[in-house]
């Protein structure tokens, strides 16, 4: 099977030939209108497909271990969600290898916190 999906030749997100997209900036700031030209691109799915594993919200929570409403909200604002490929009615649409490699720092971080809570109980 062959997919067109209309995407950016400067940046690579999805966005629509005629009203274009629009790069998220971080809490507090400006979402900005990206340039660049919008074509249409086909991909196949013959195994050798440039088409990223992409997730929603709920994906995202999973991978990075959060709730949906209050621990996705705090990484927005706090700048550390990853970039959306596009904005639906439905919300973000994320690369999945973007989230696993935050789930990933998430995770470092989670057990560095551990370790101390378990280094301070002891000394106790």
């Amino acid at each position: 099977m062959i997919v067109t999906l209309d995407v950016c030749e400067e940046c690579g997100q999805i966005g629509h030939p005629d009203l274009g997209h629009y790069h998220h900036a971080p809490a507090g700031h400006r979402t900005v209108r990206c340039r660049g030209r919008v074509v249409g691109v086909e991909f196949s799915d013959n195994g050798d497909s440039p088409i990223p594993a992409l997730a929603g919200i709920a994906e995202a929570a999973d991978i990075l271990g959060v709730s949906k409403a209050g621990g996705i909200q705090r990484l927005r604002e706090s700048g550390r969600m990853p970039v959306p490929v596009a904005e639906l009615r439905i919300g973000p649409i994320y690369r999945r290898s973007d989230l696993e490699a935050l789930g990933r720092e998430l995770a470092t971080e989670r057990a560095a916190r551990q370790e101390r809570r378990a280094e301070r109980e002891a000394a106790a």
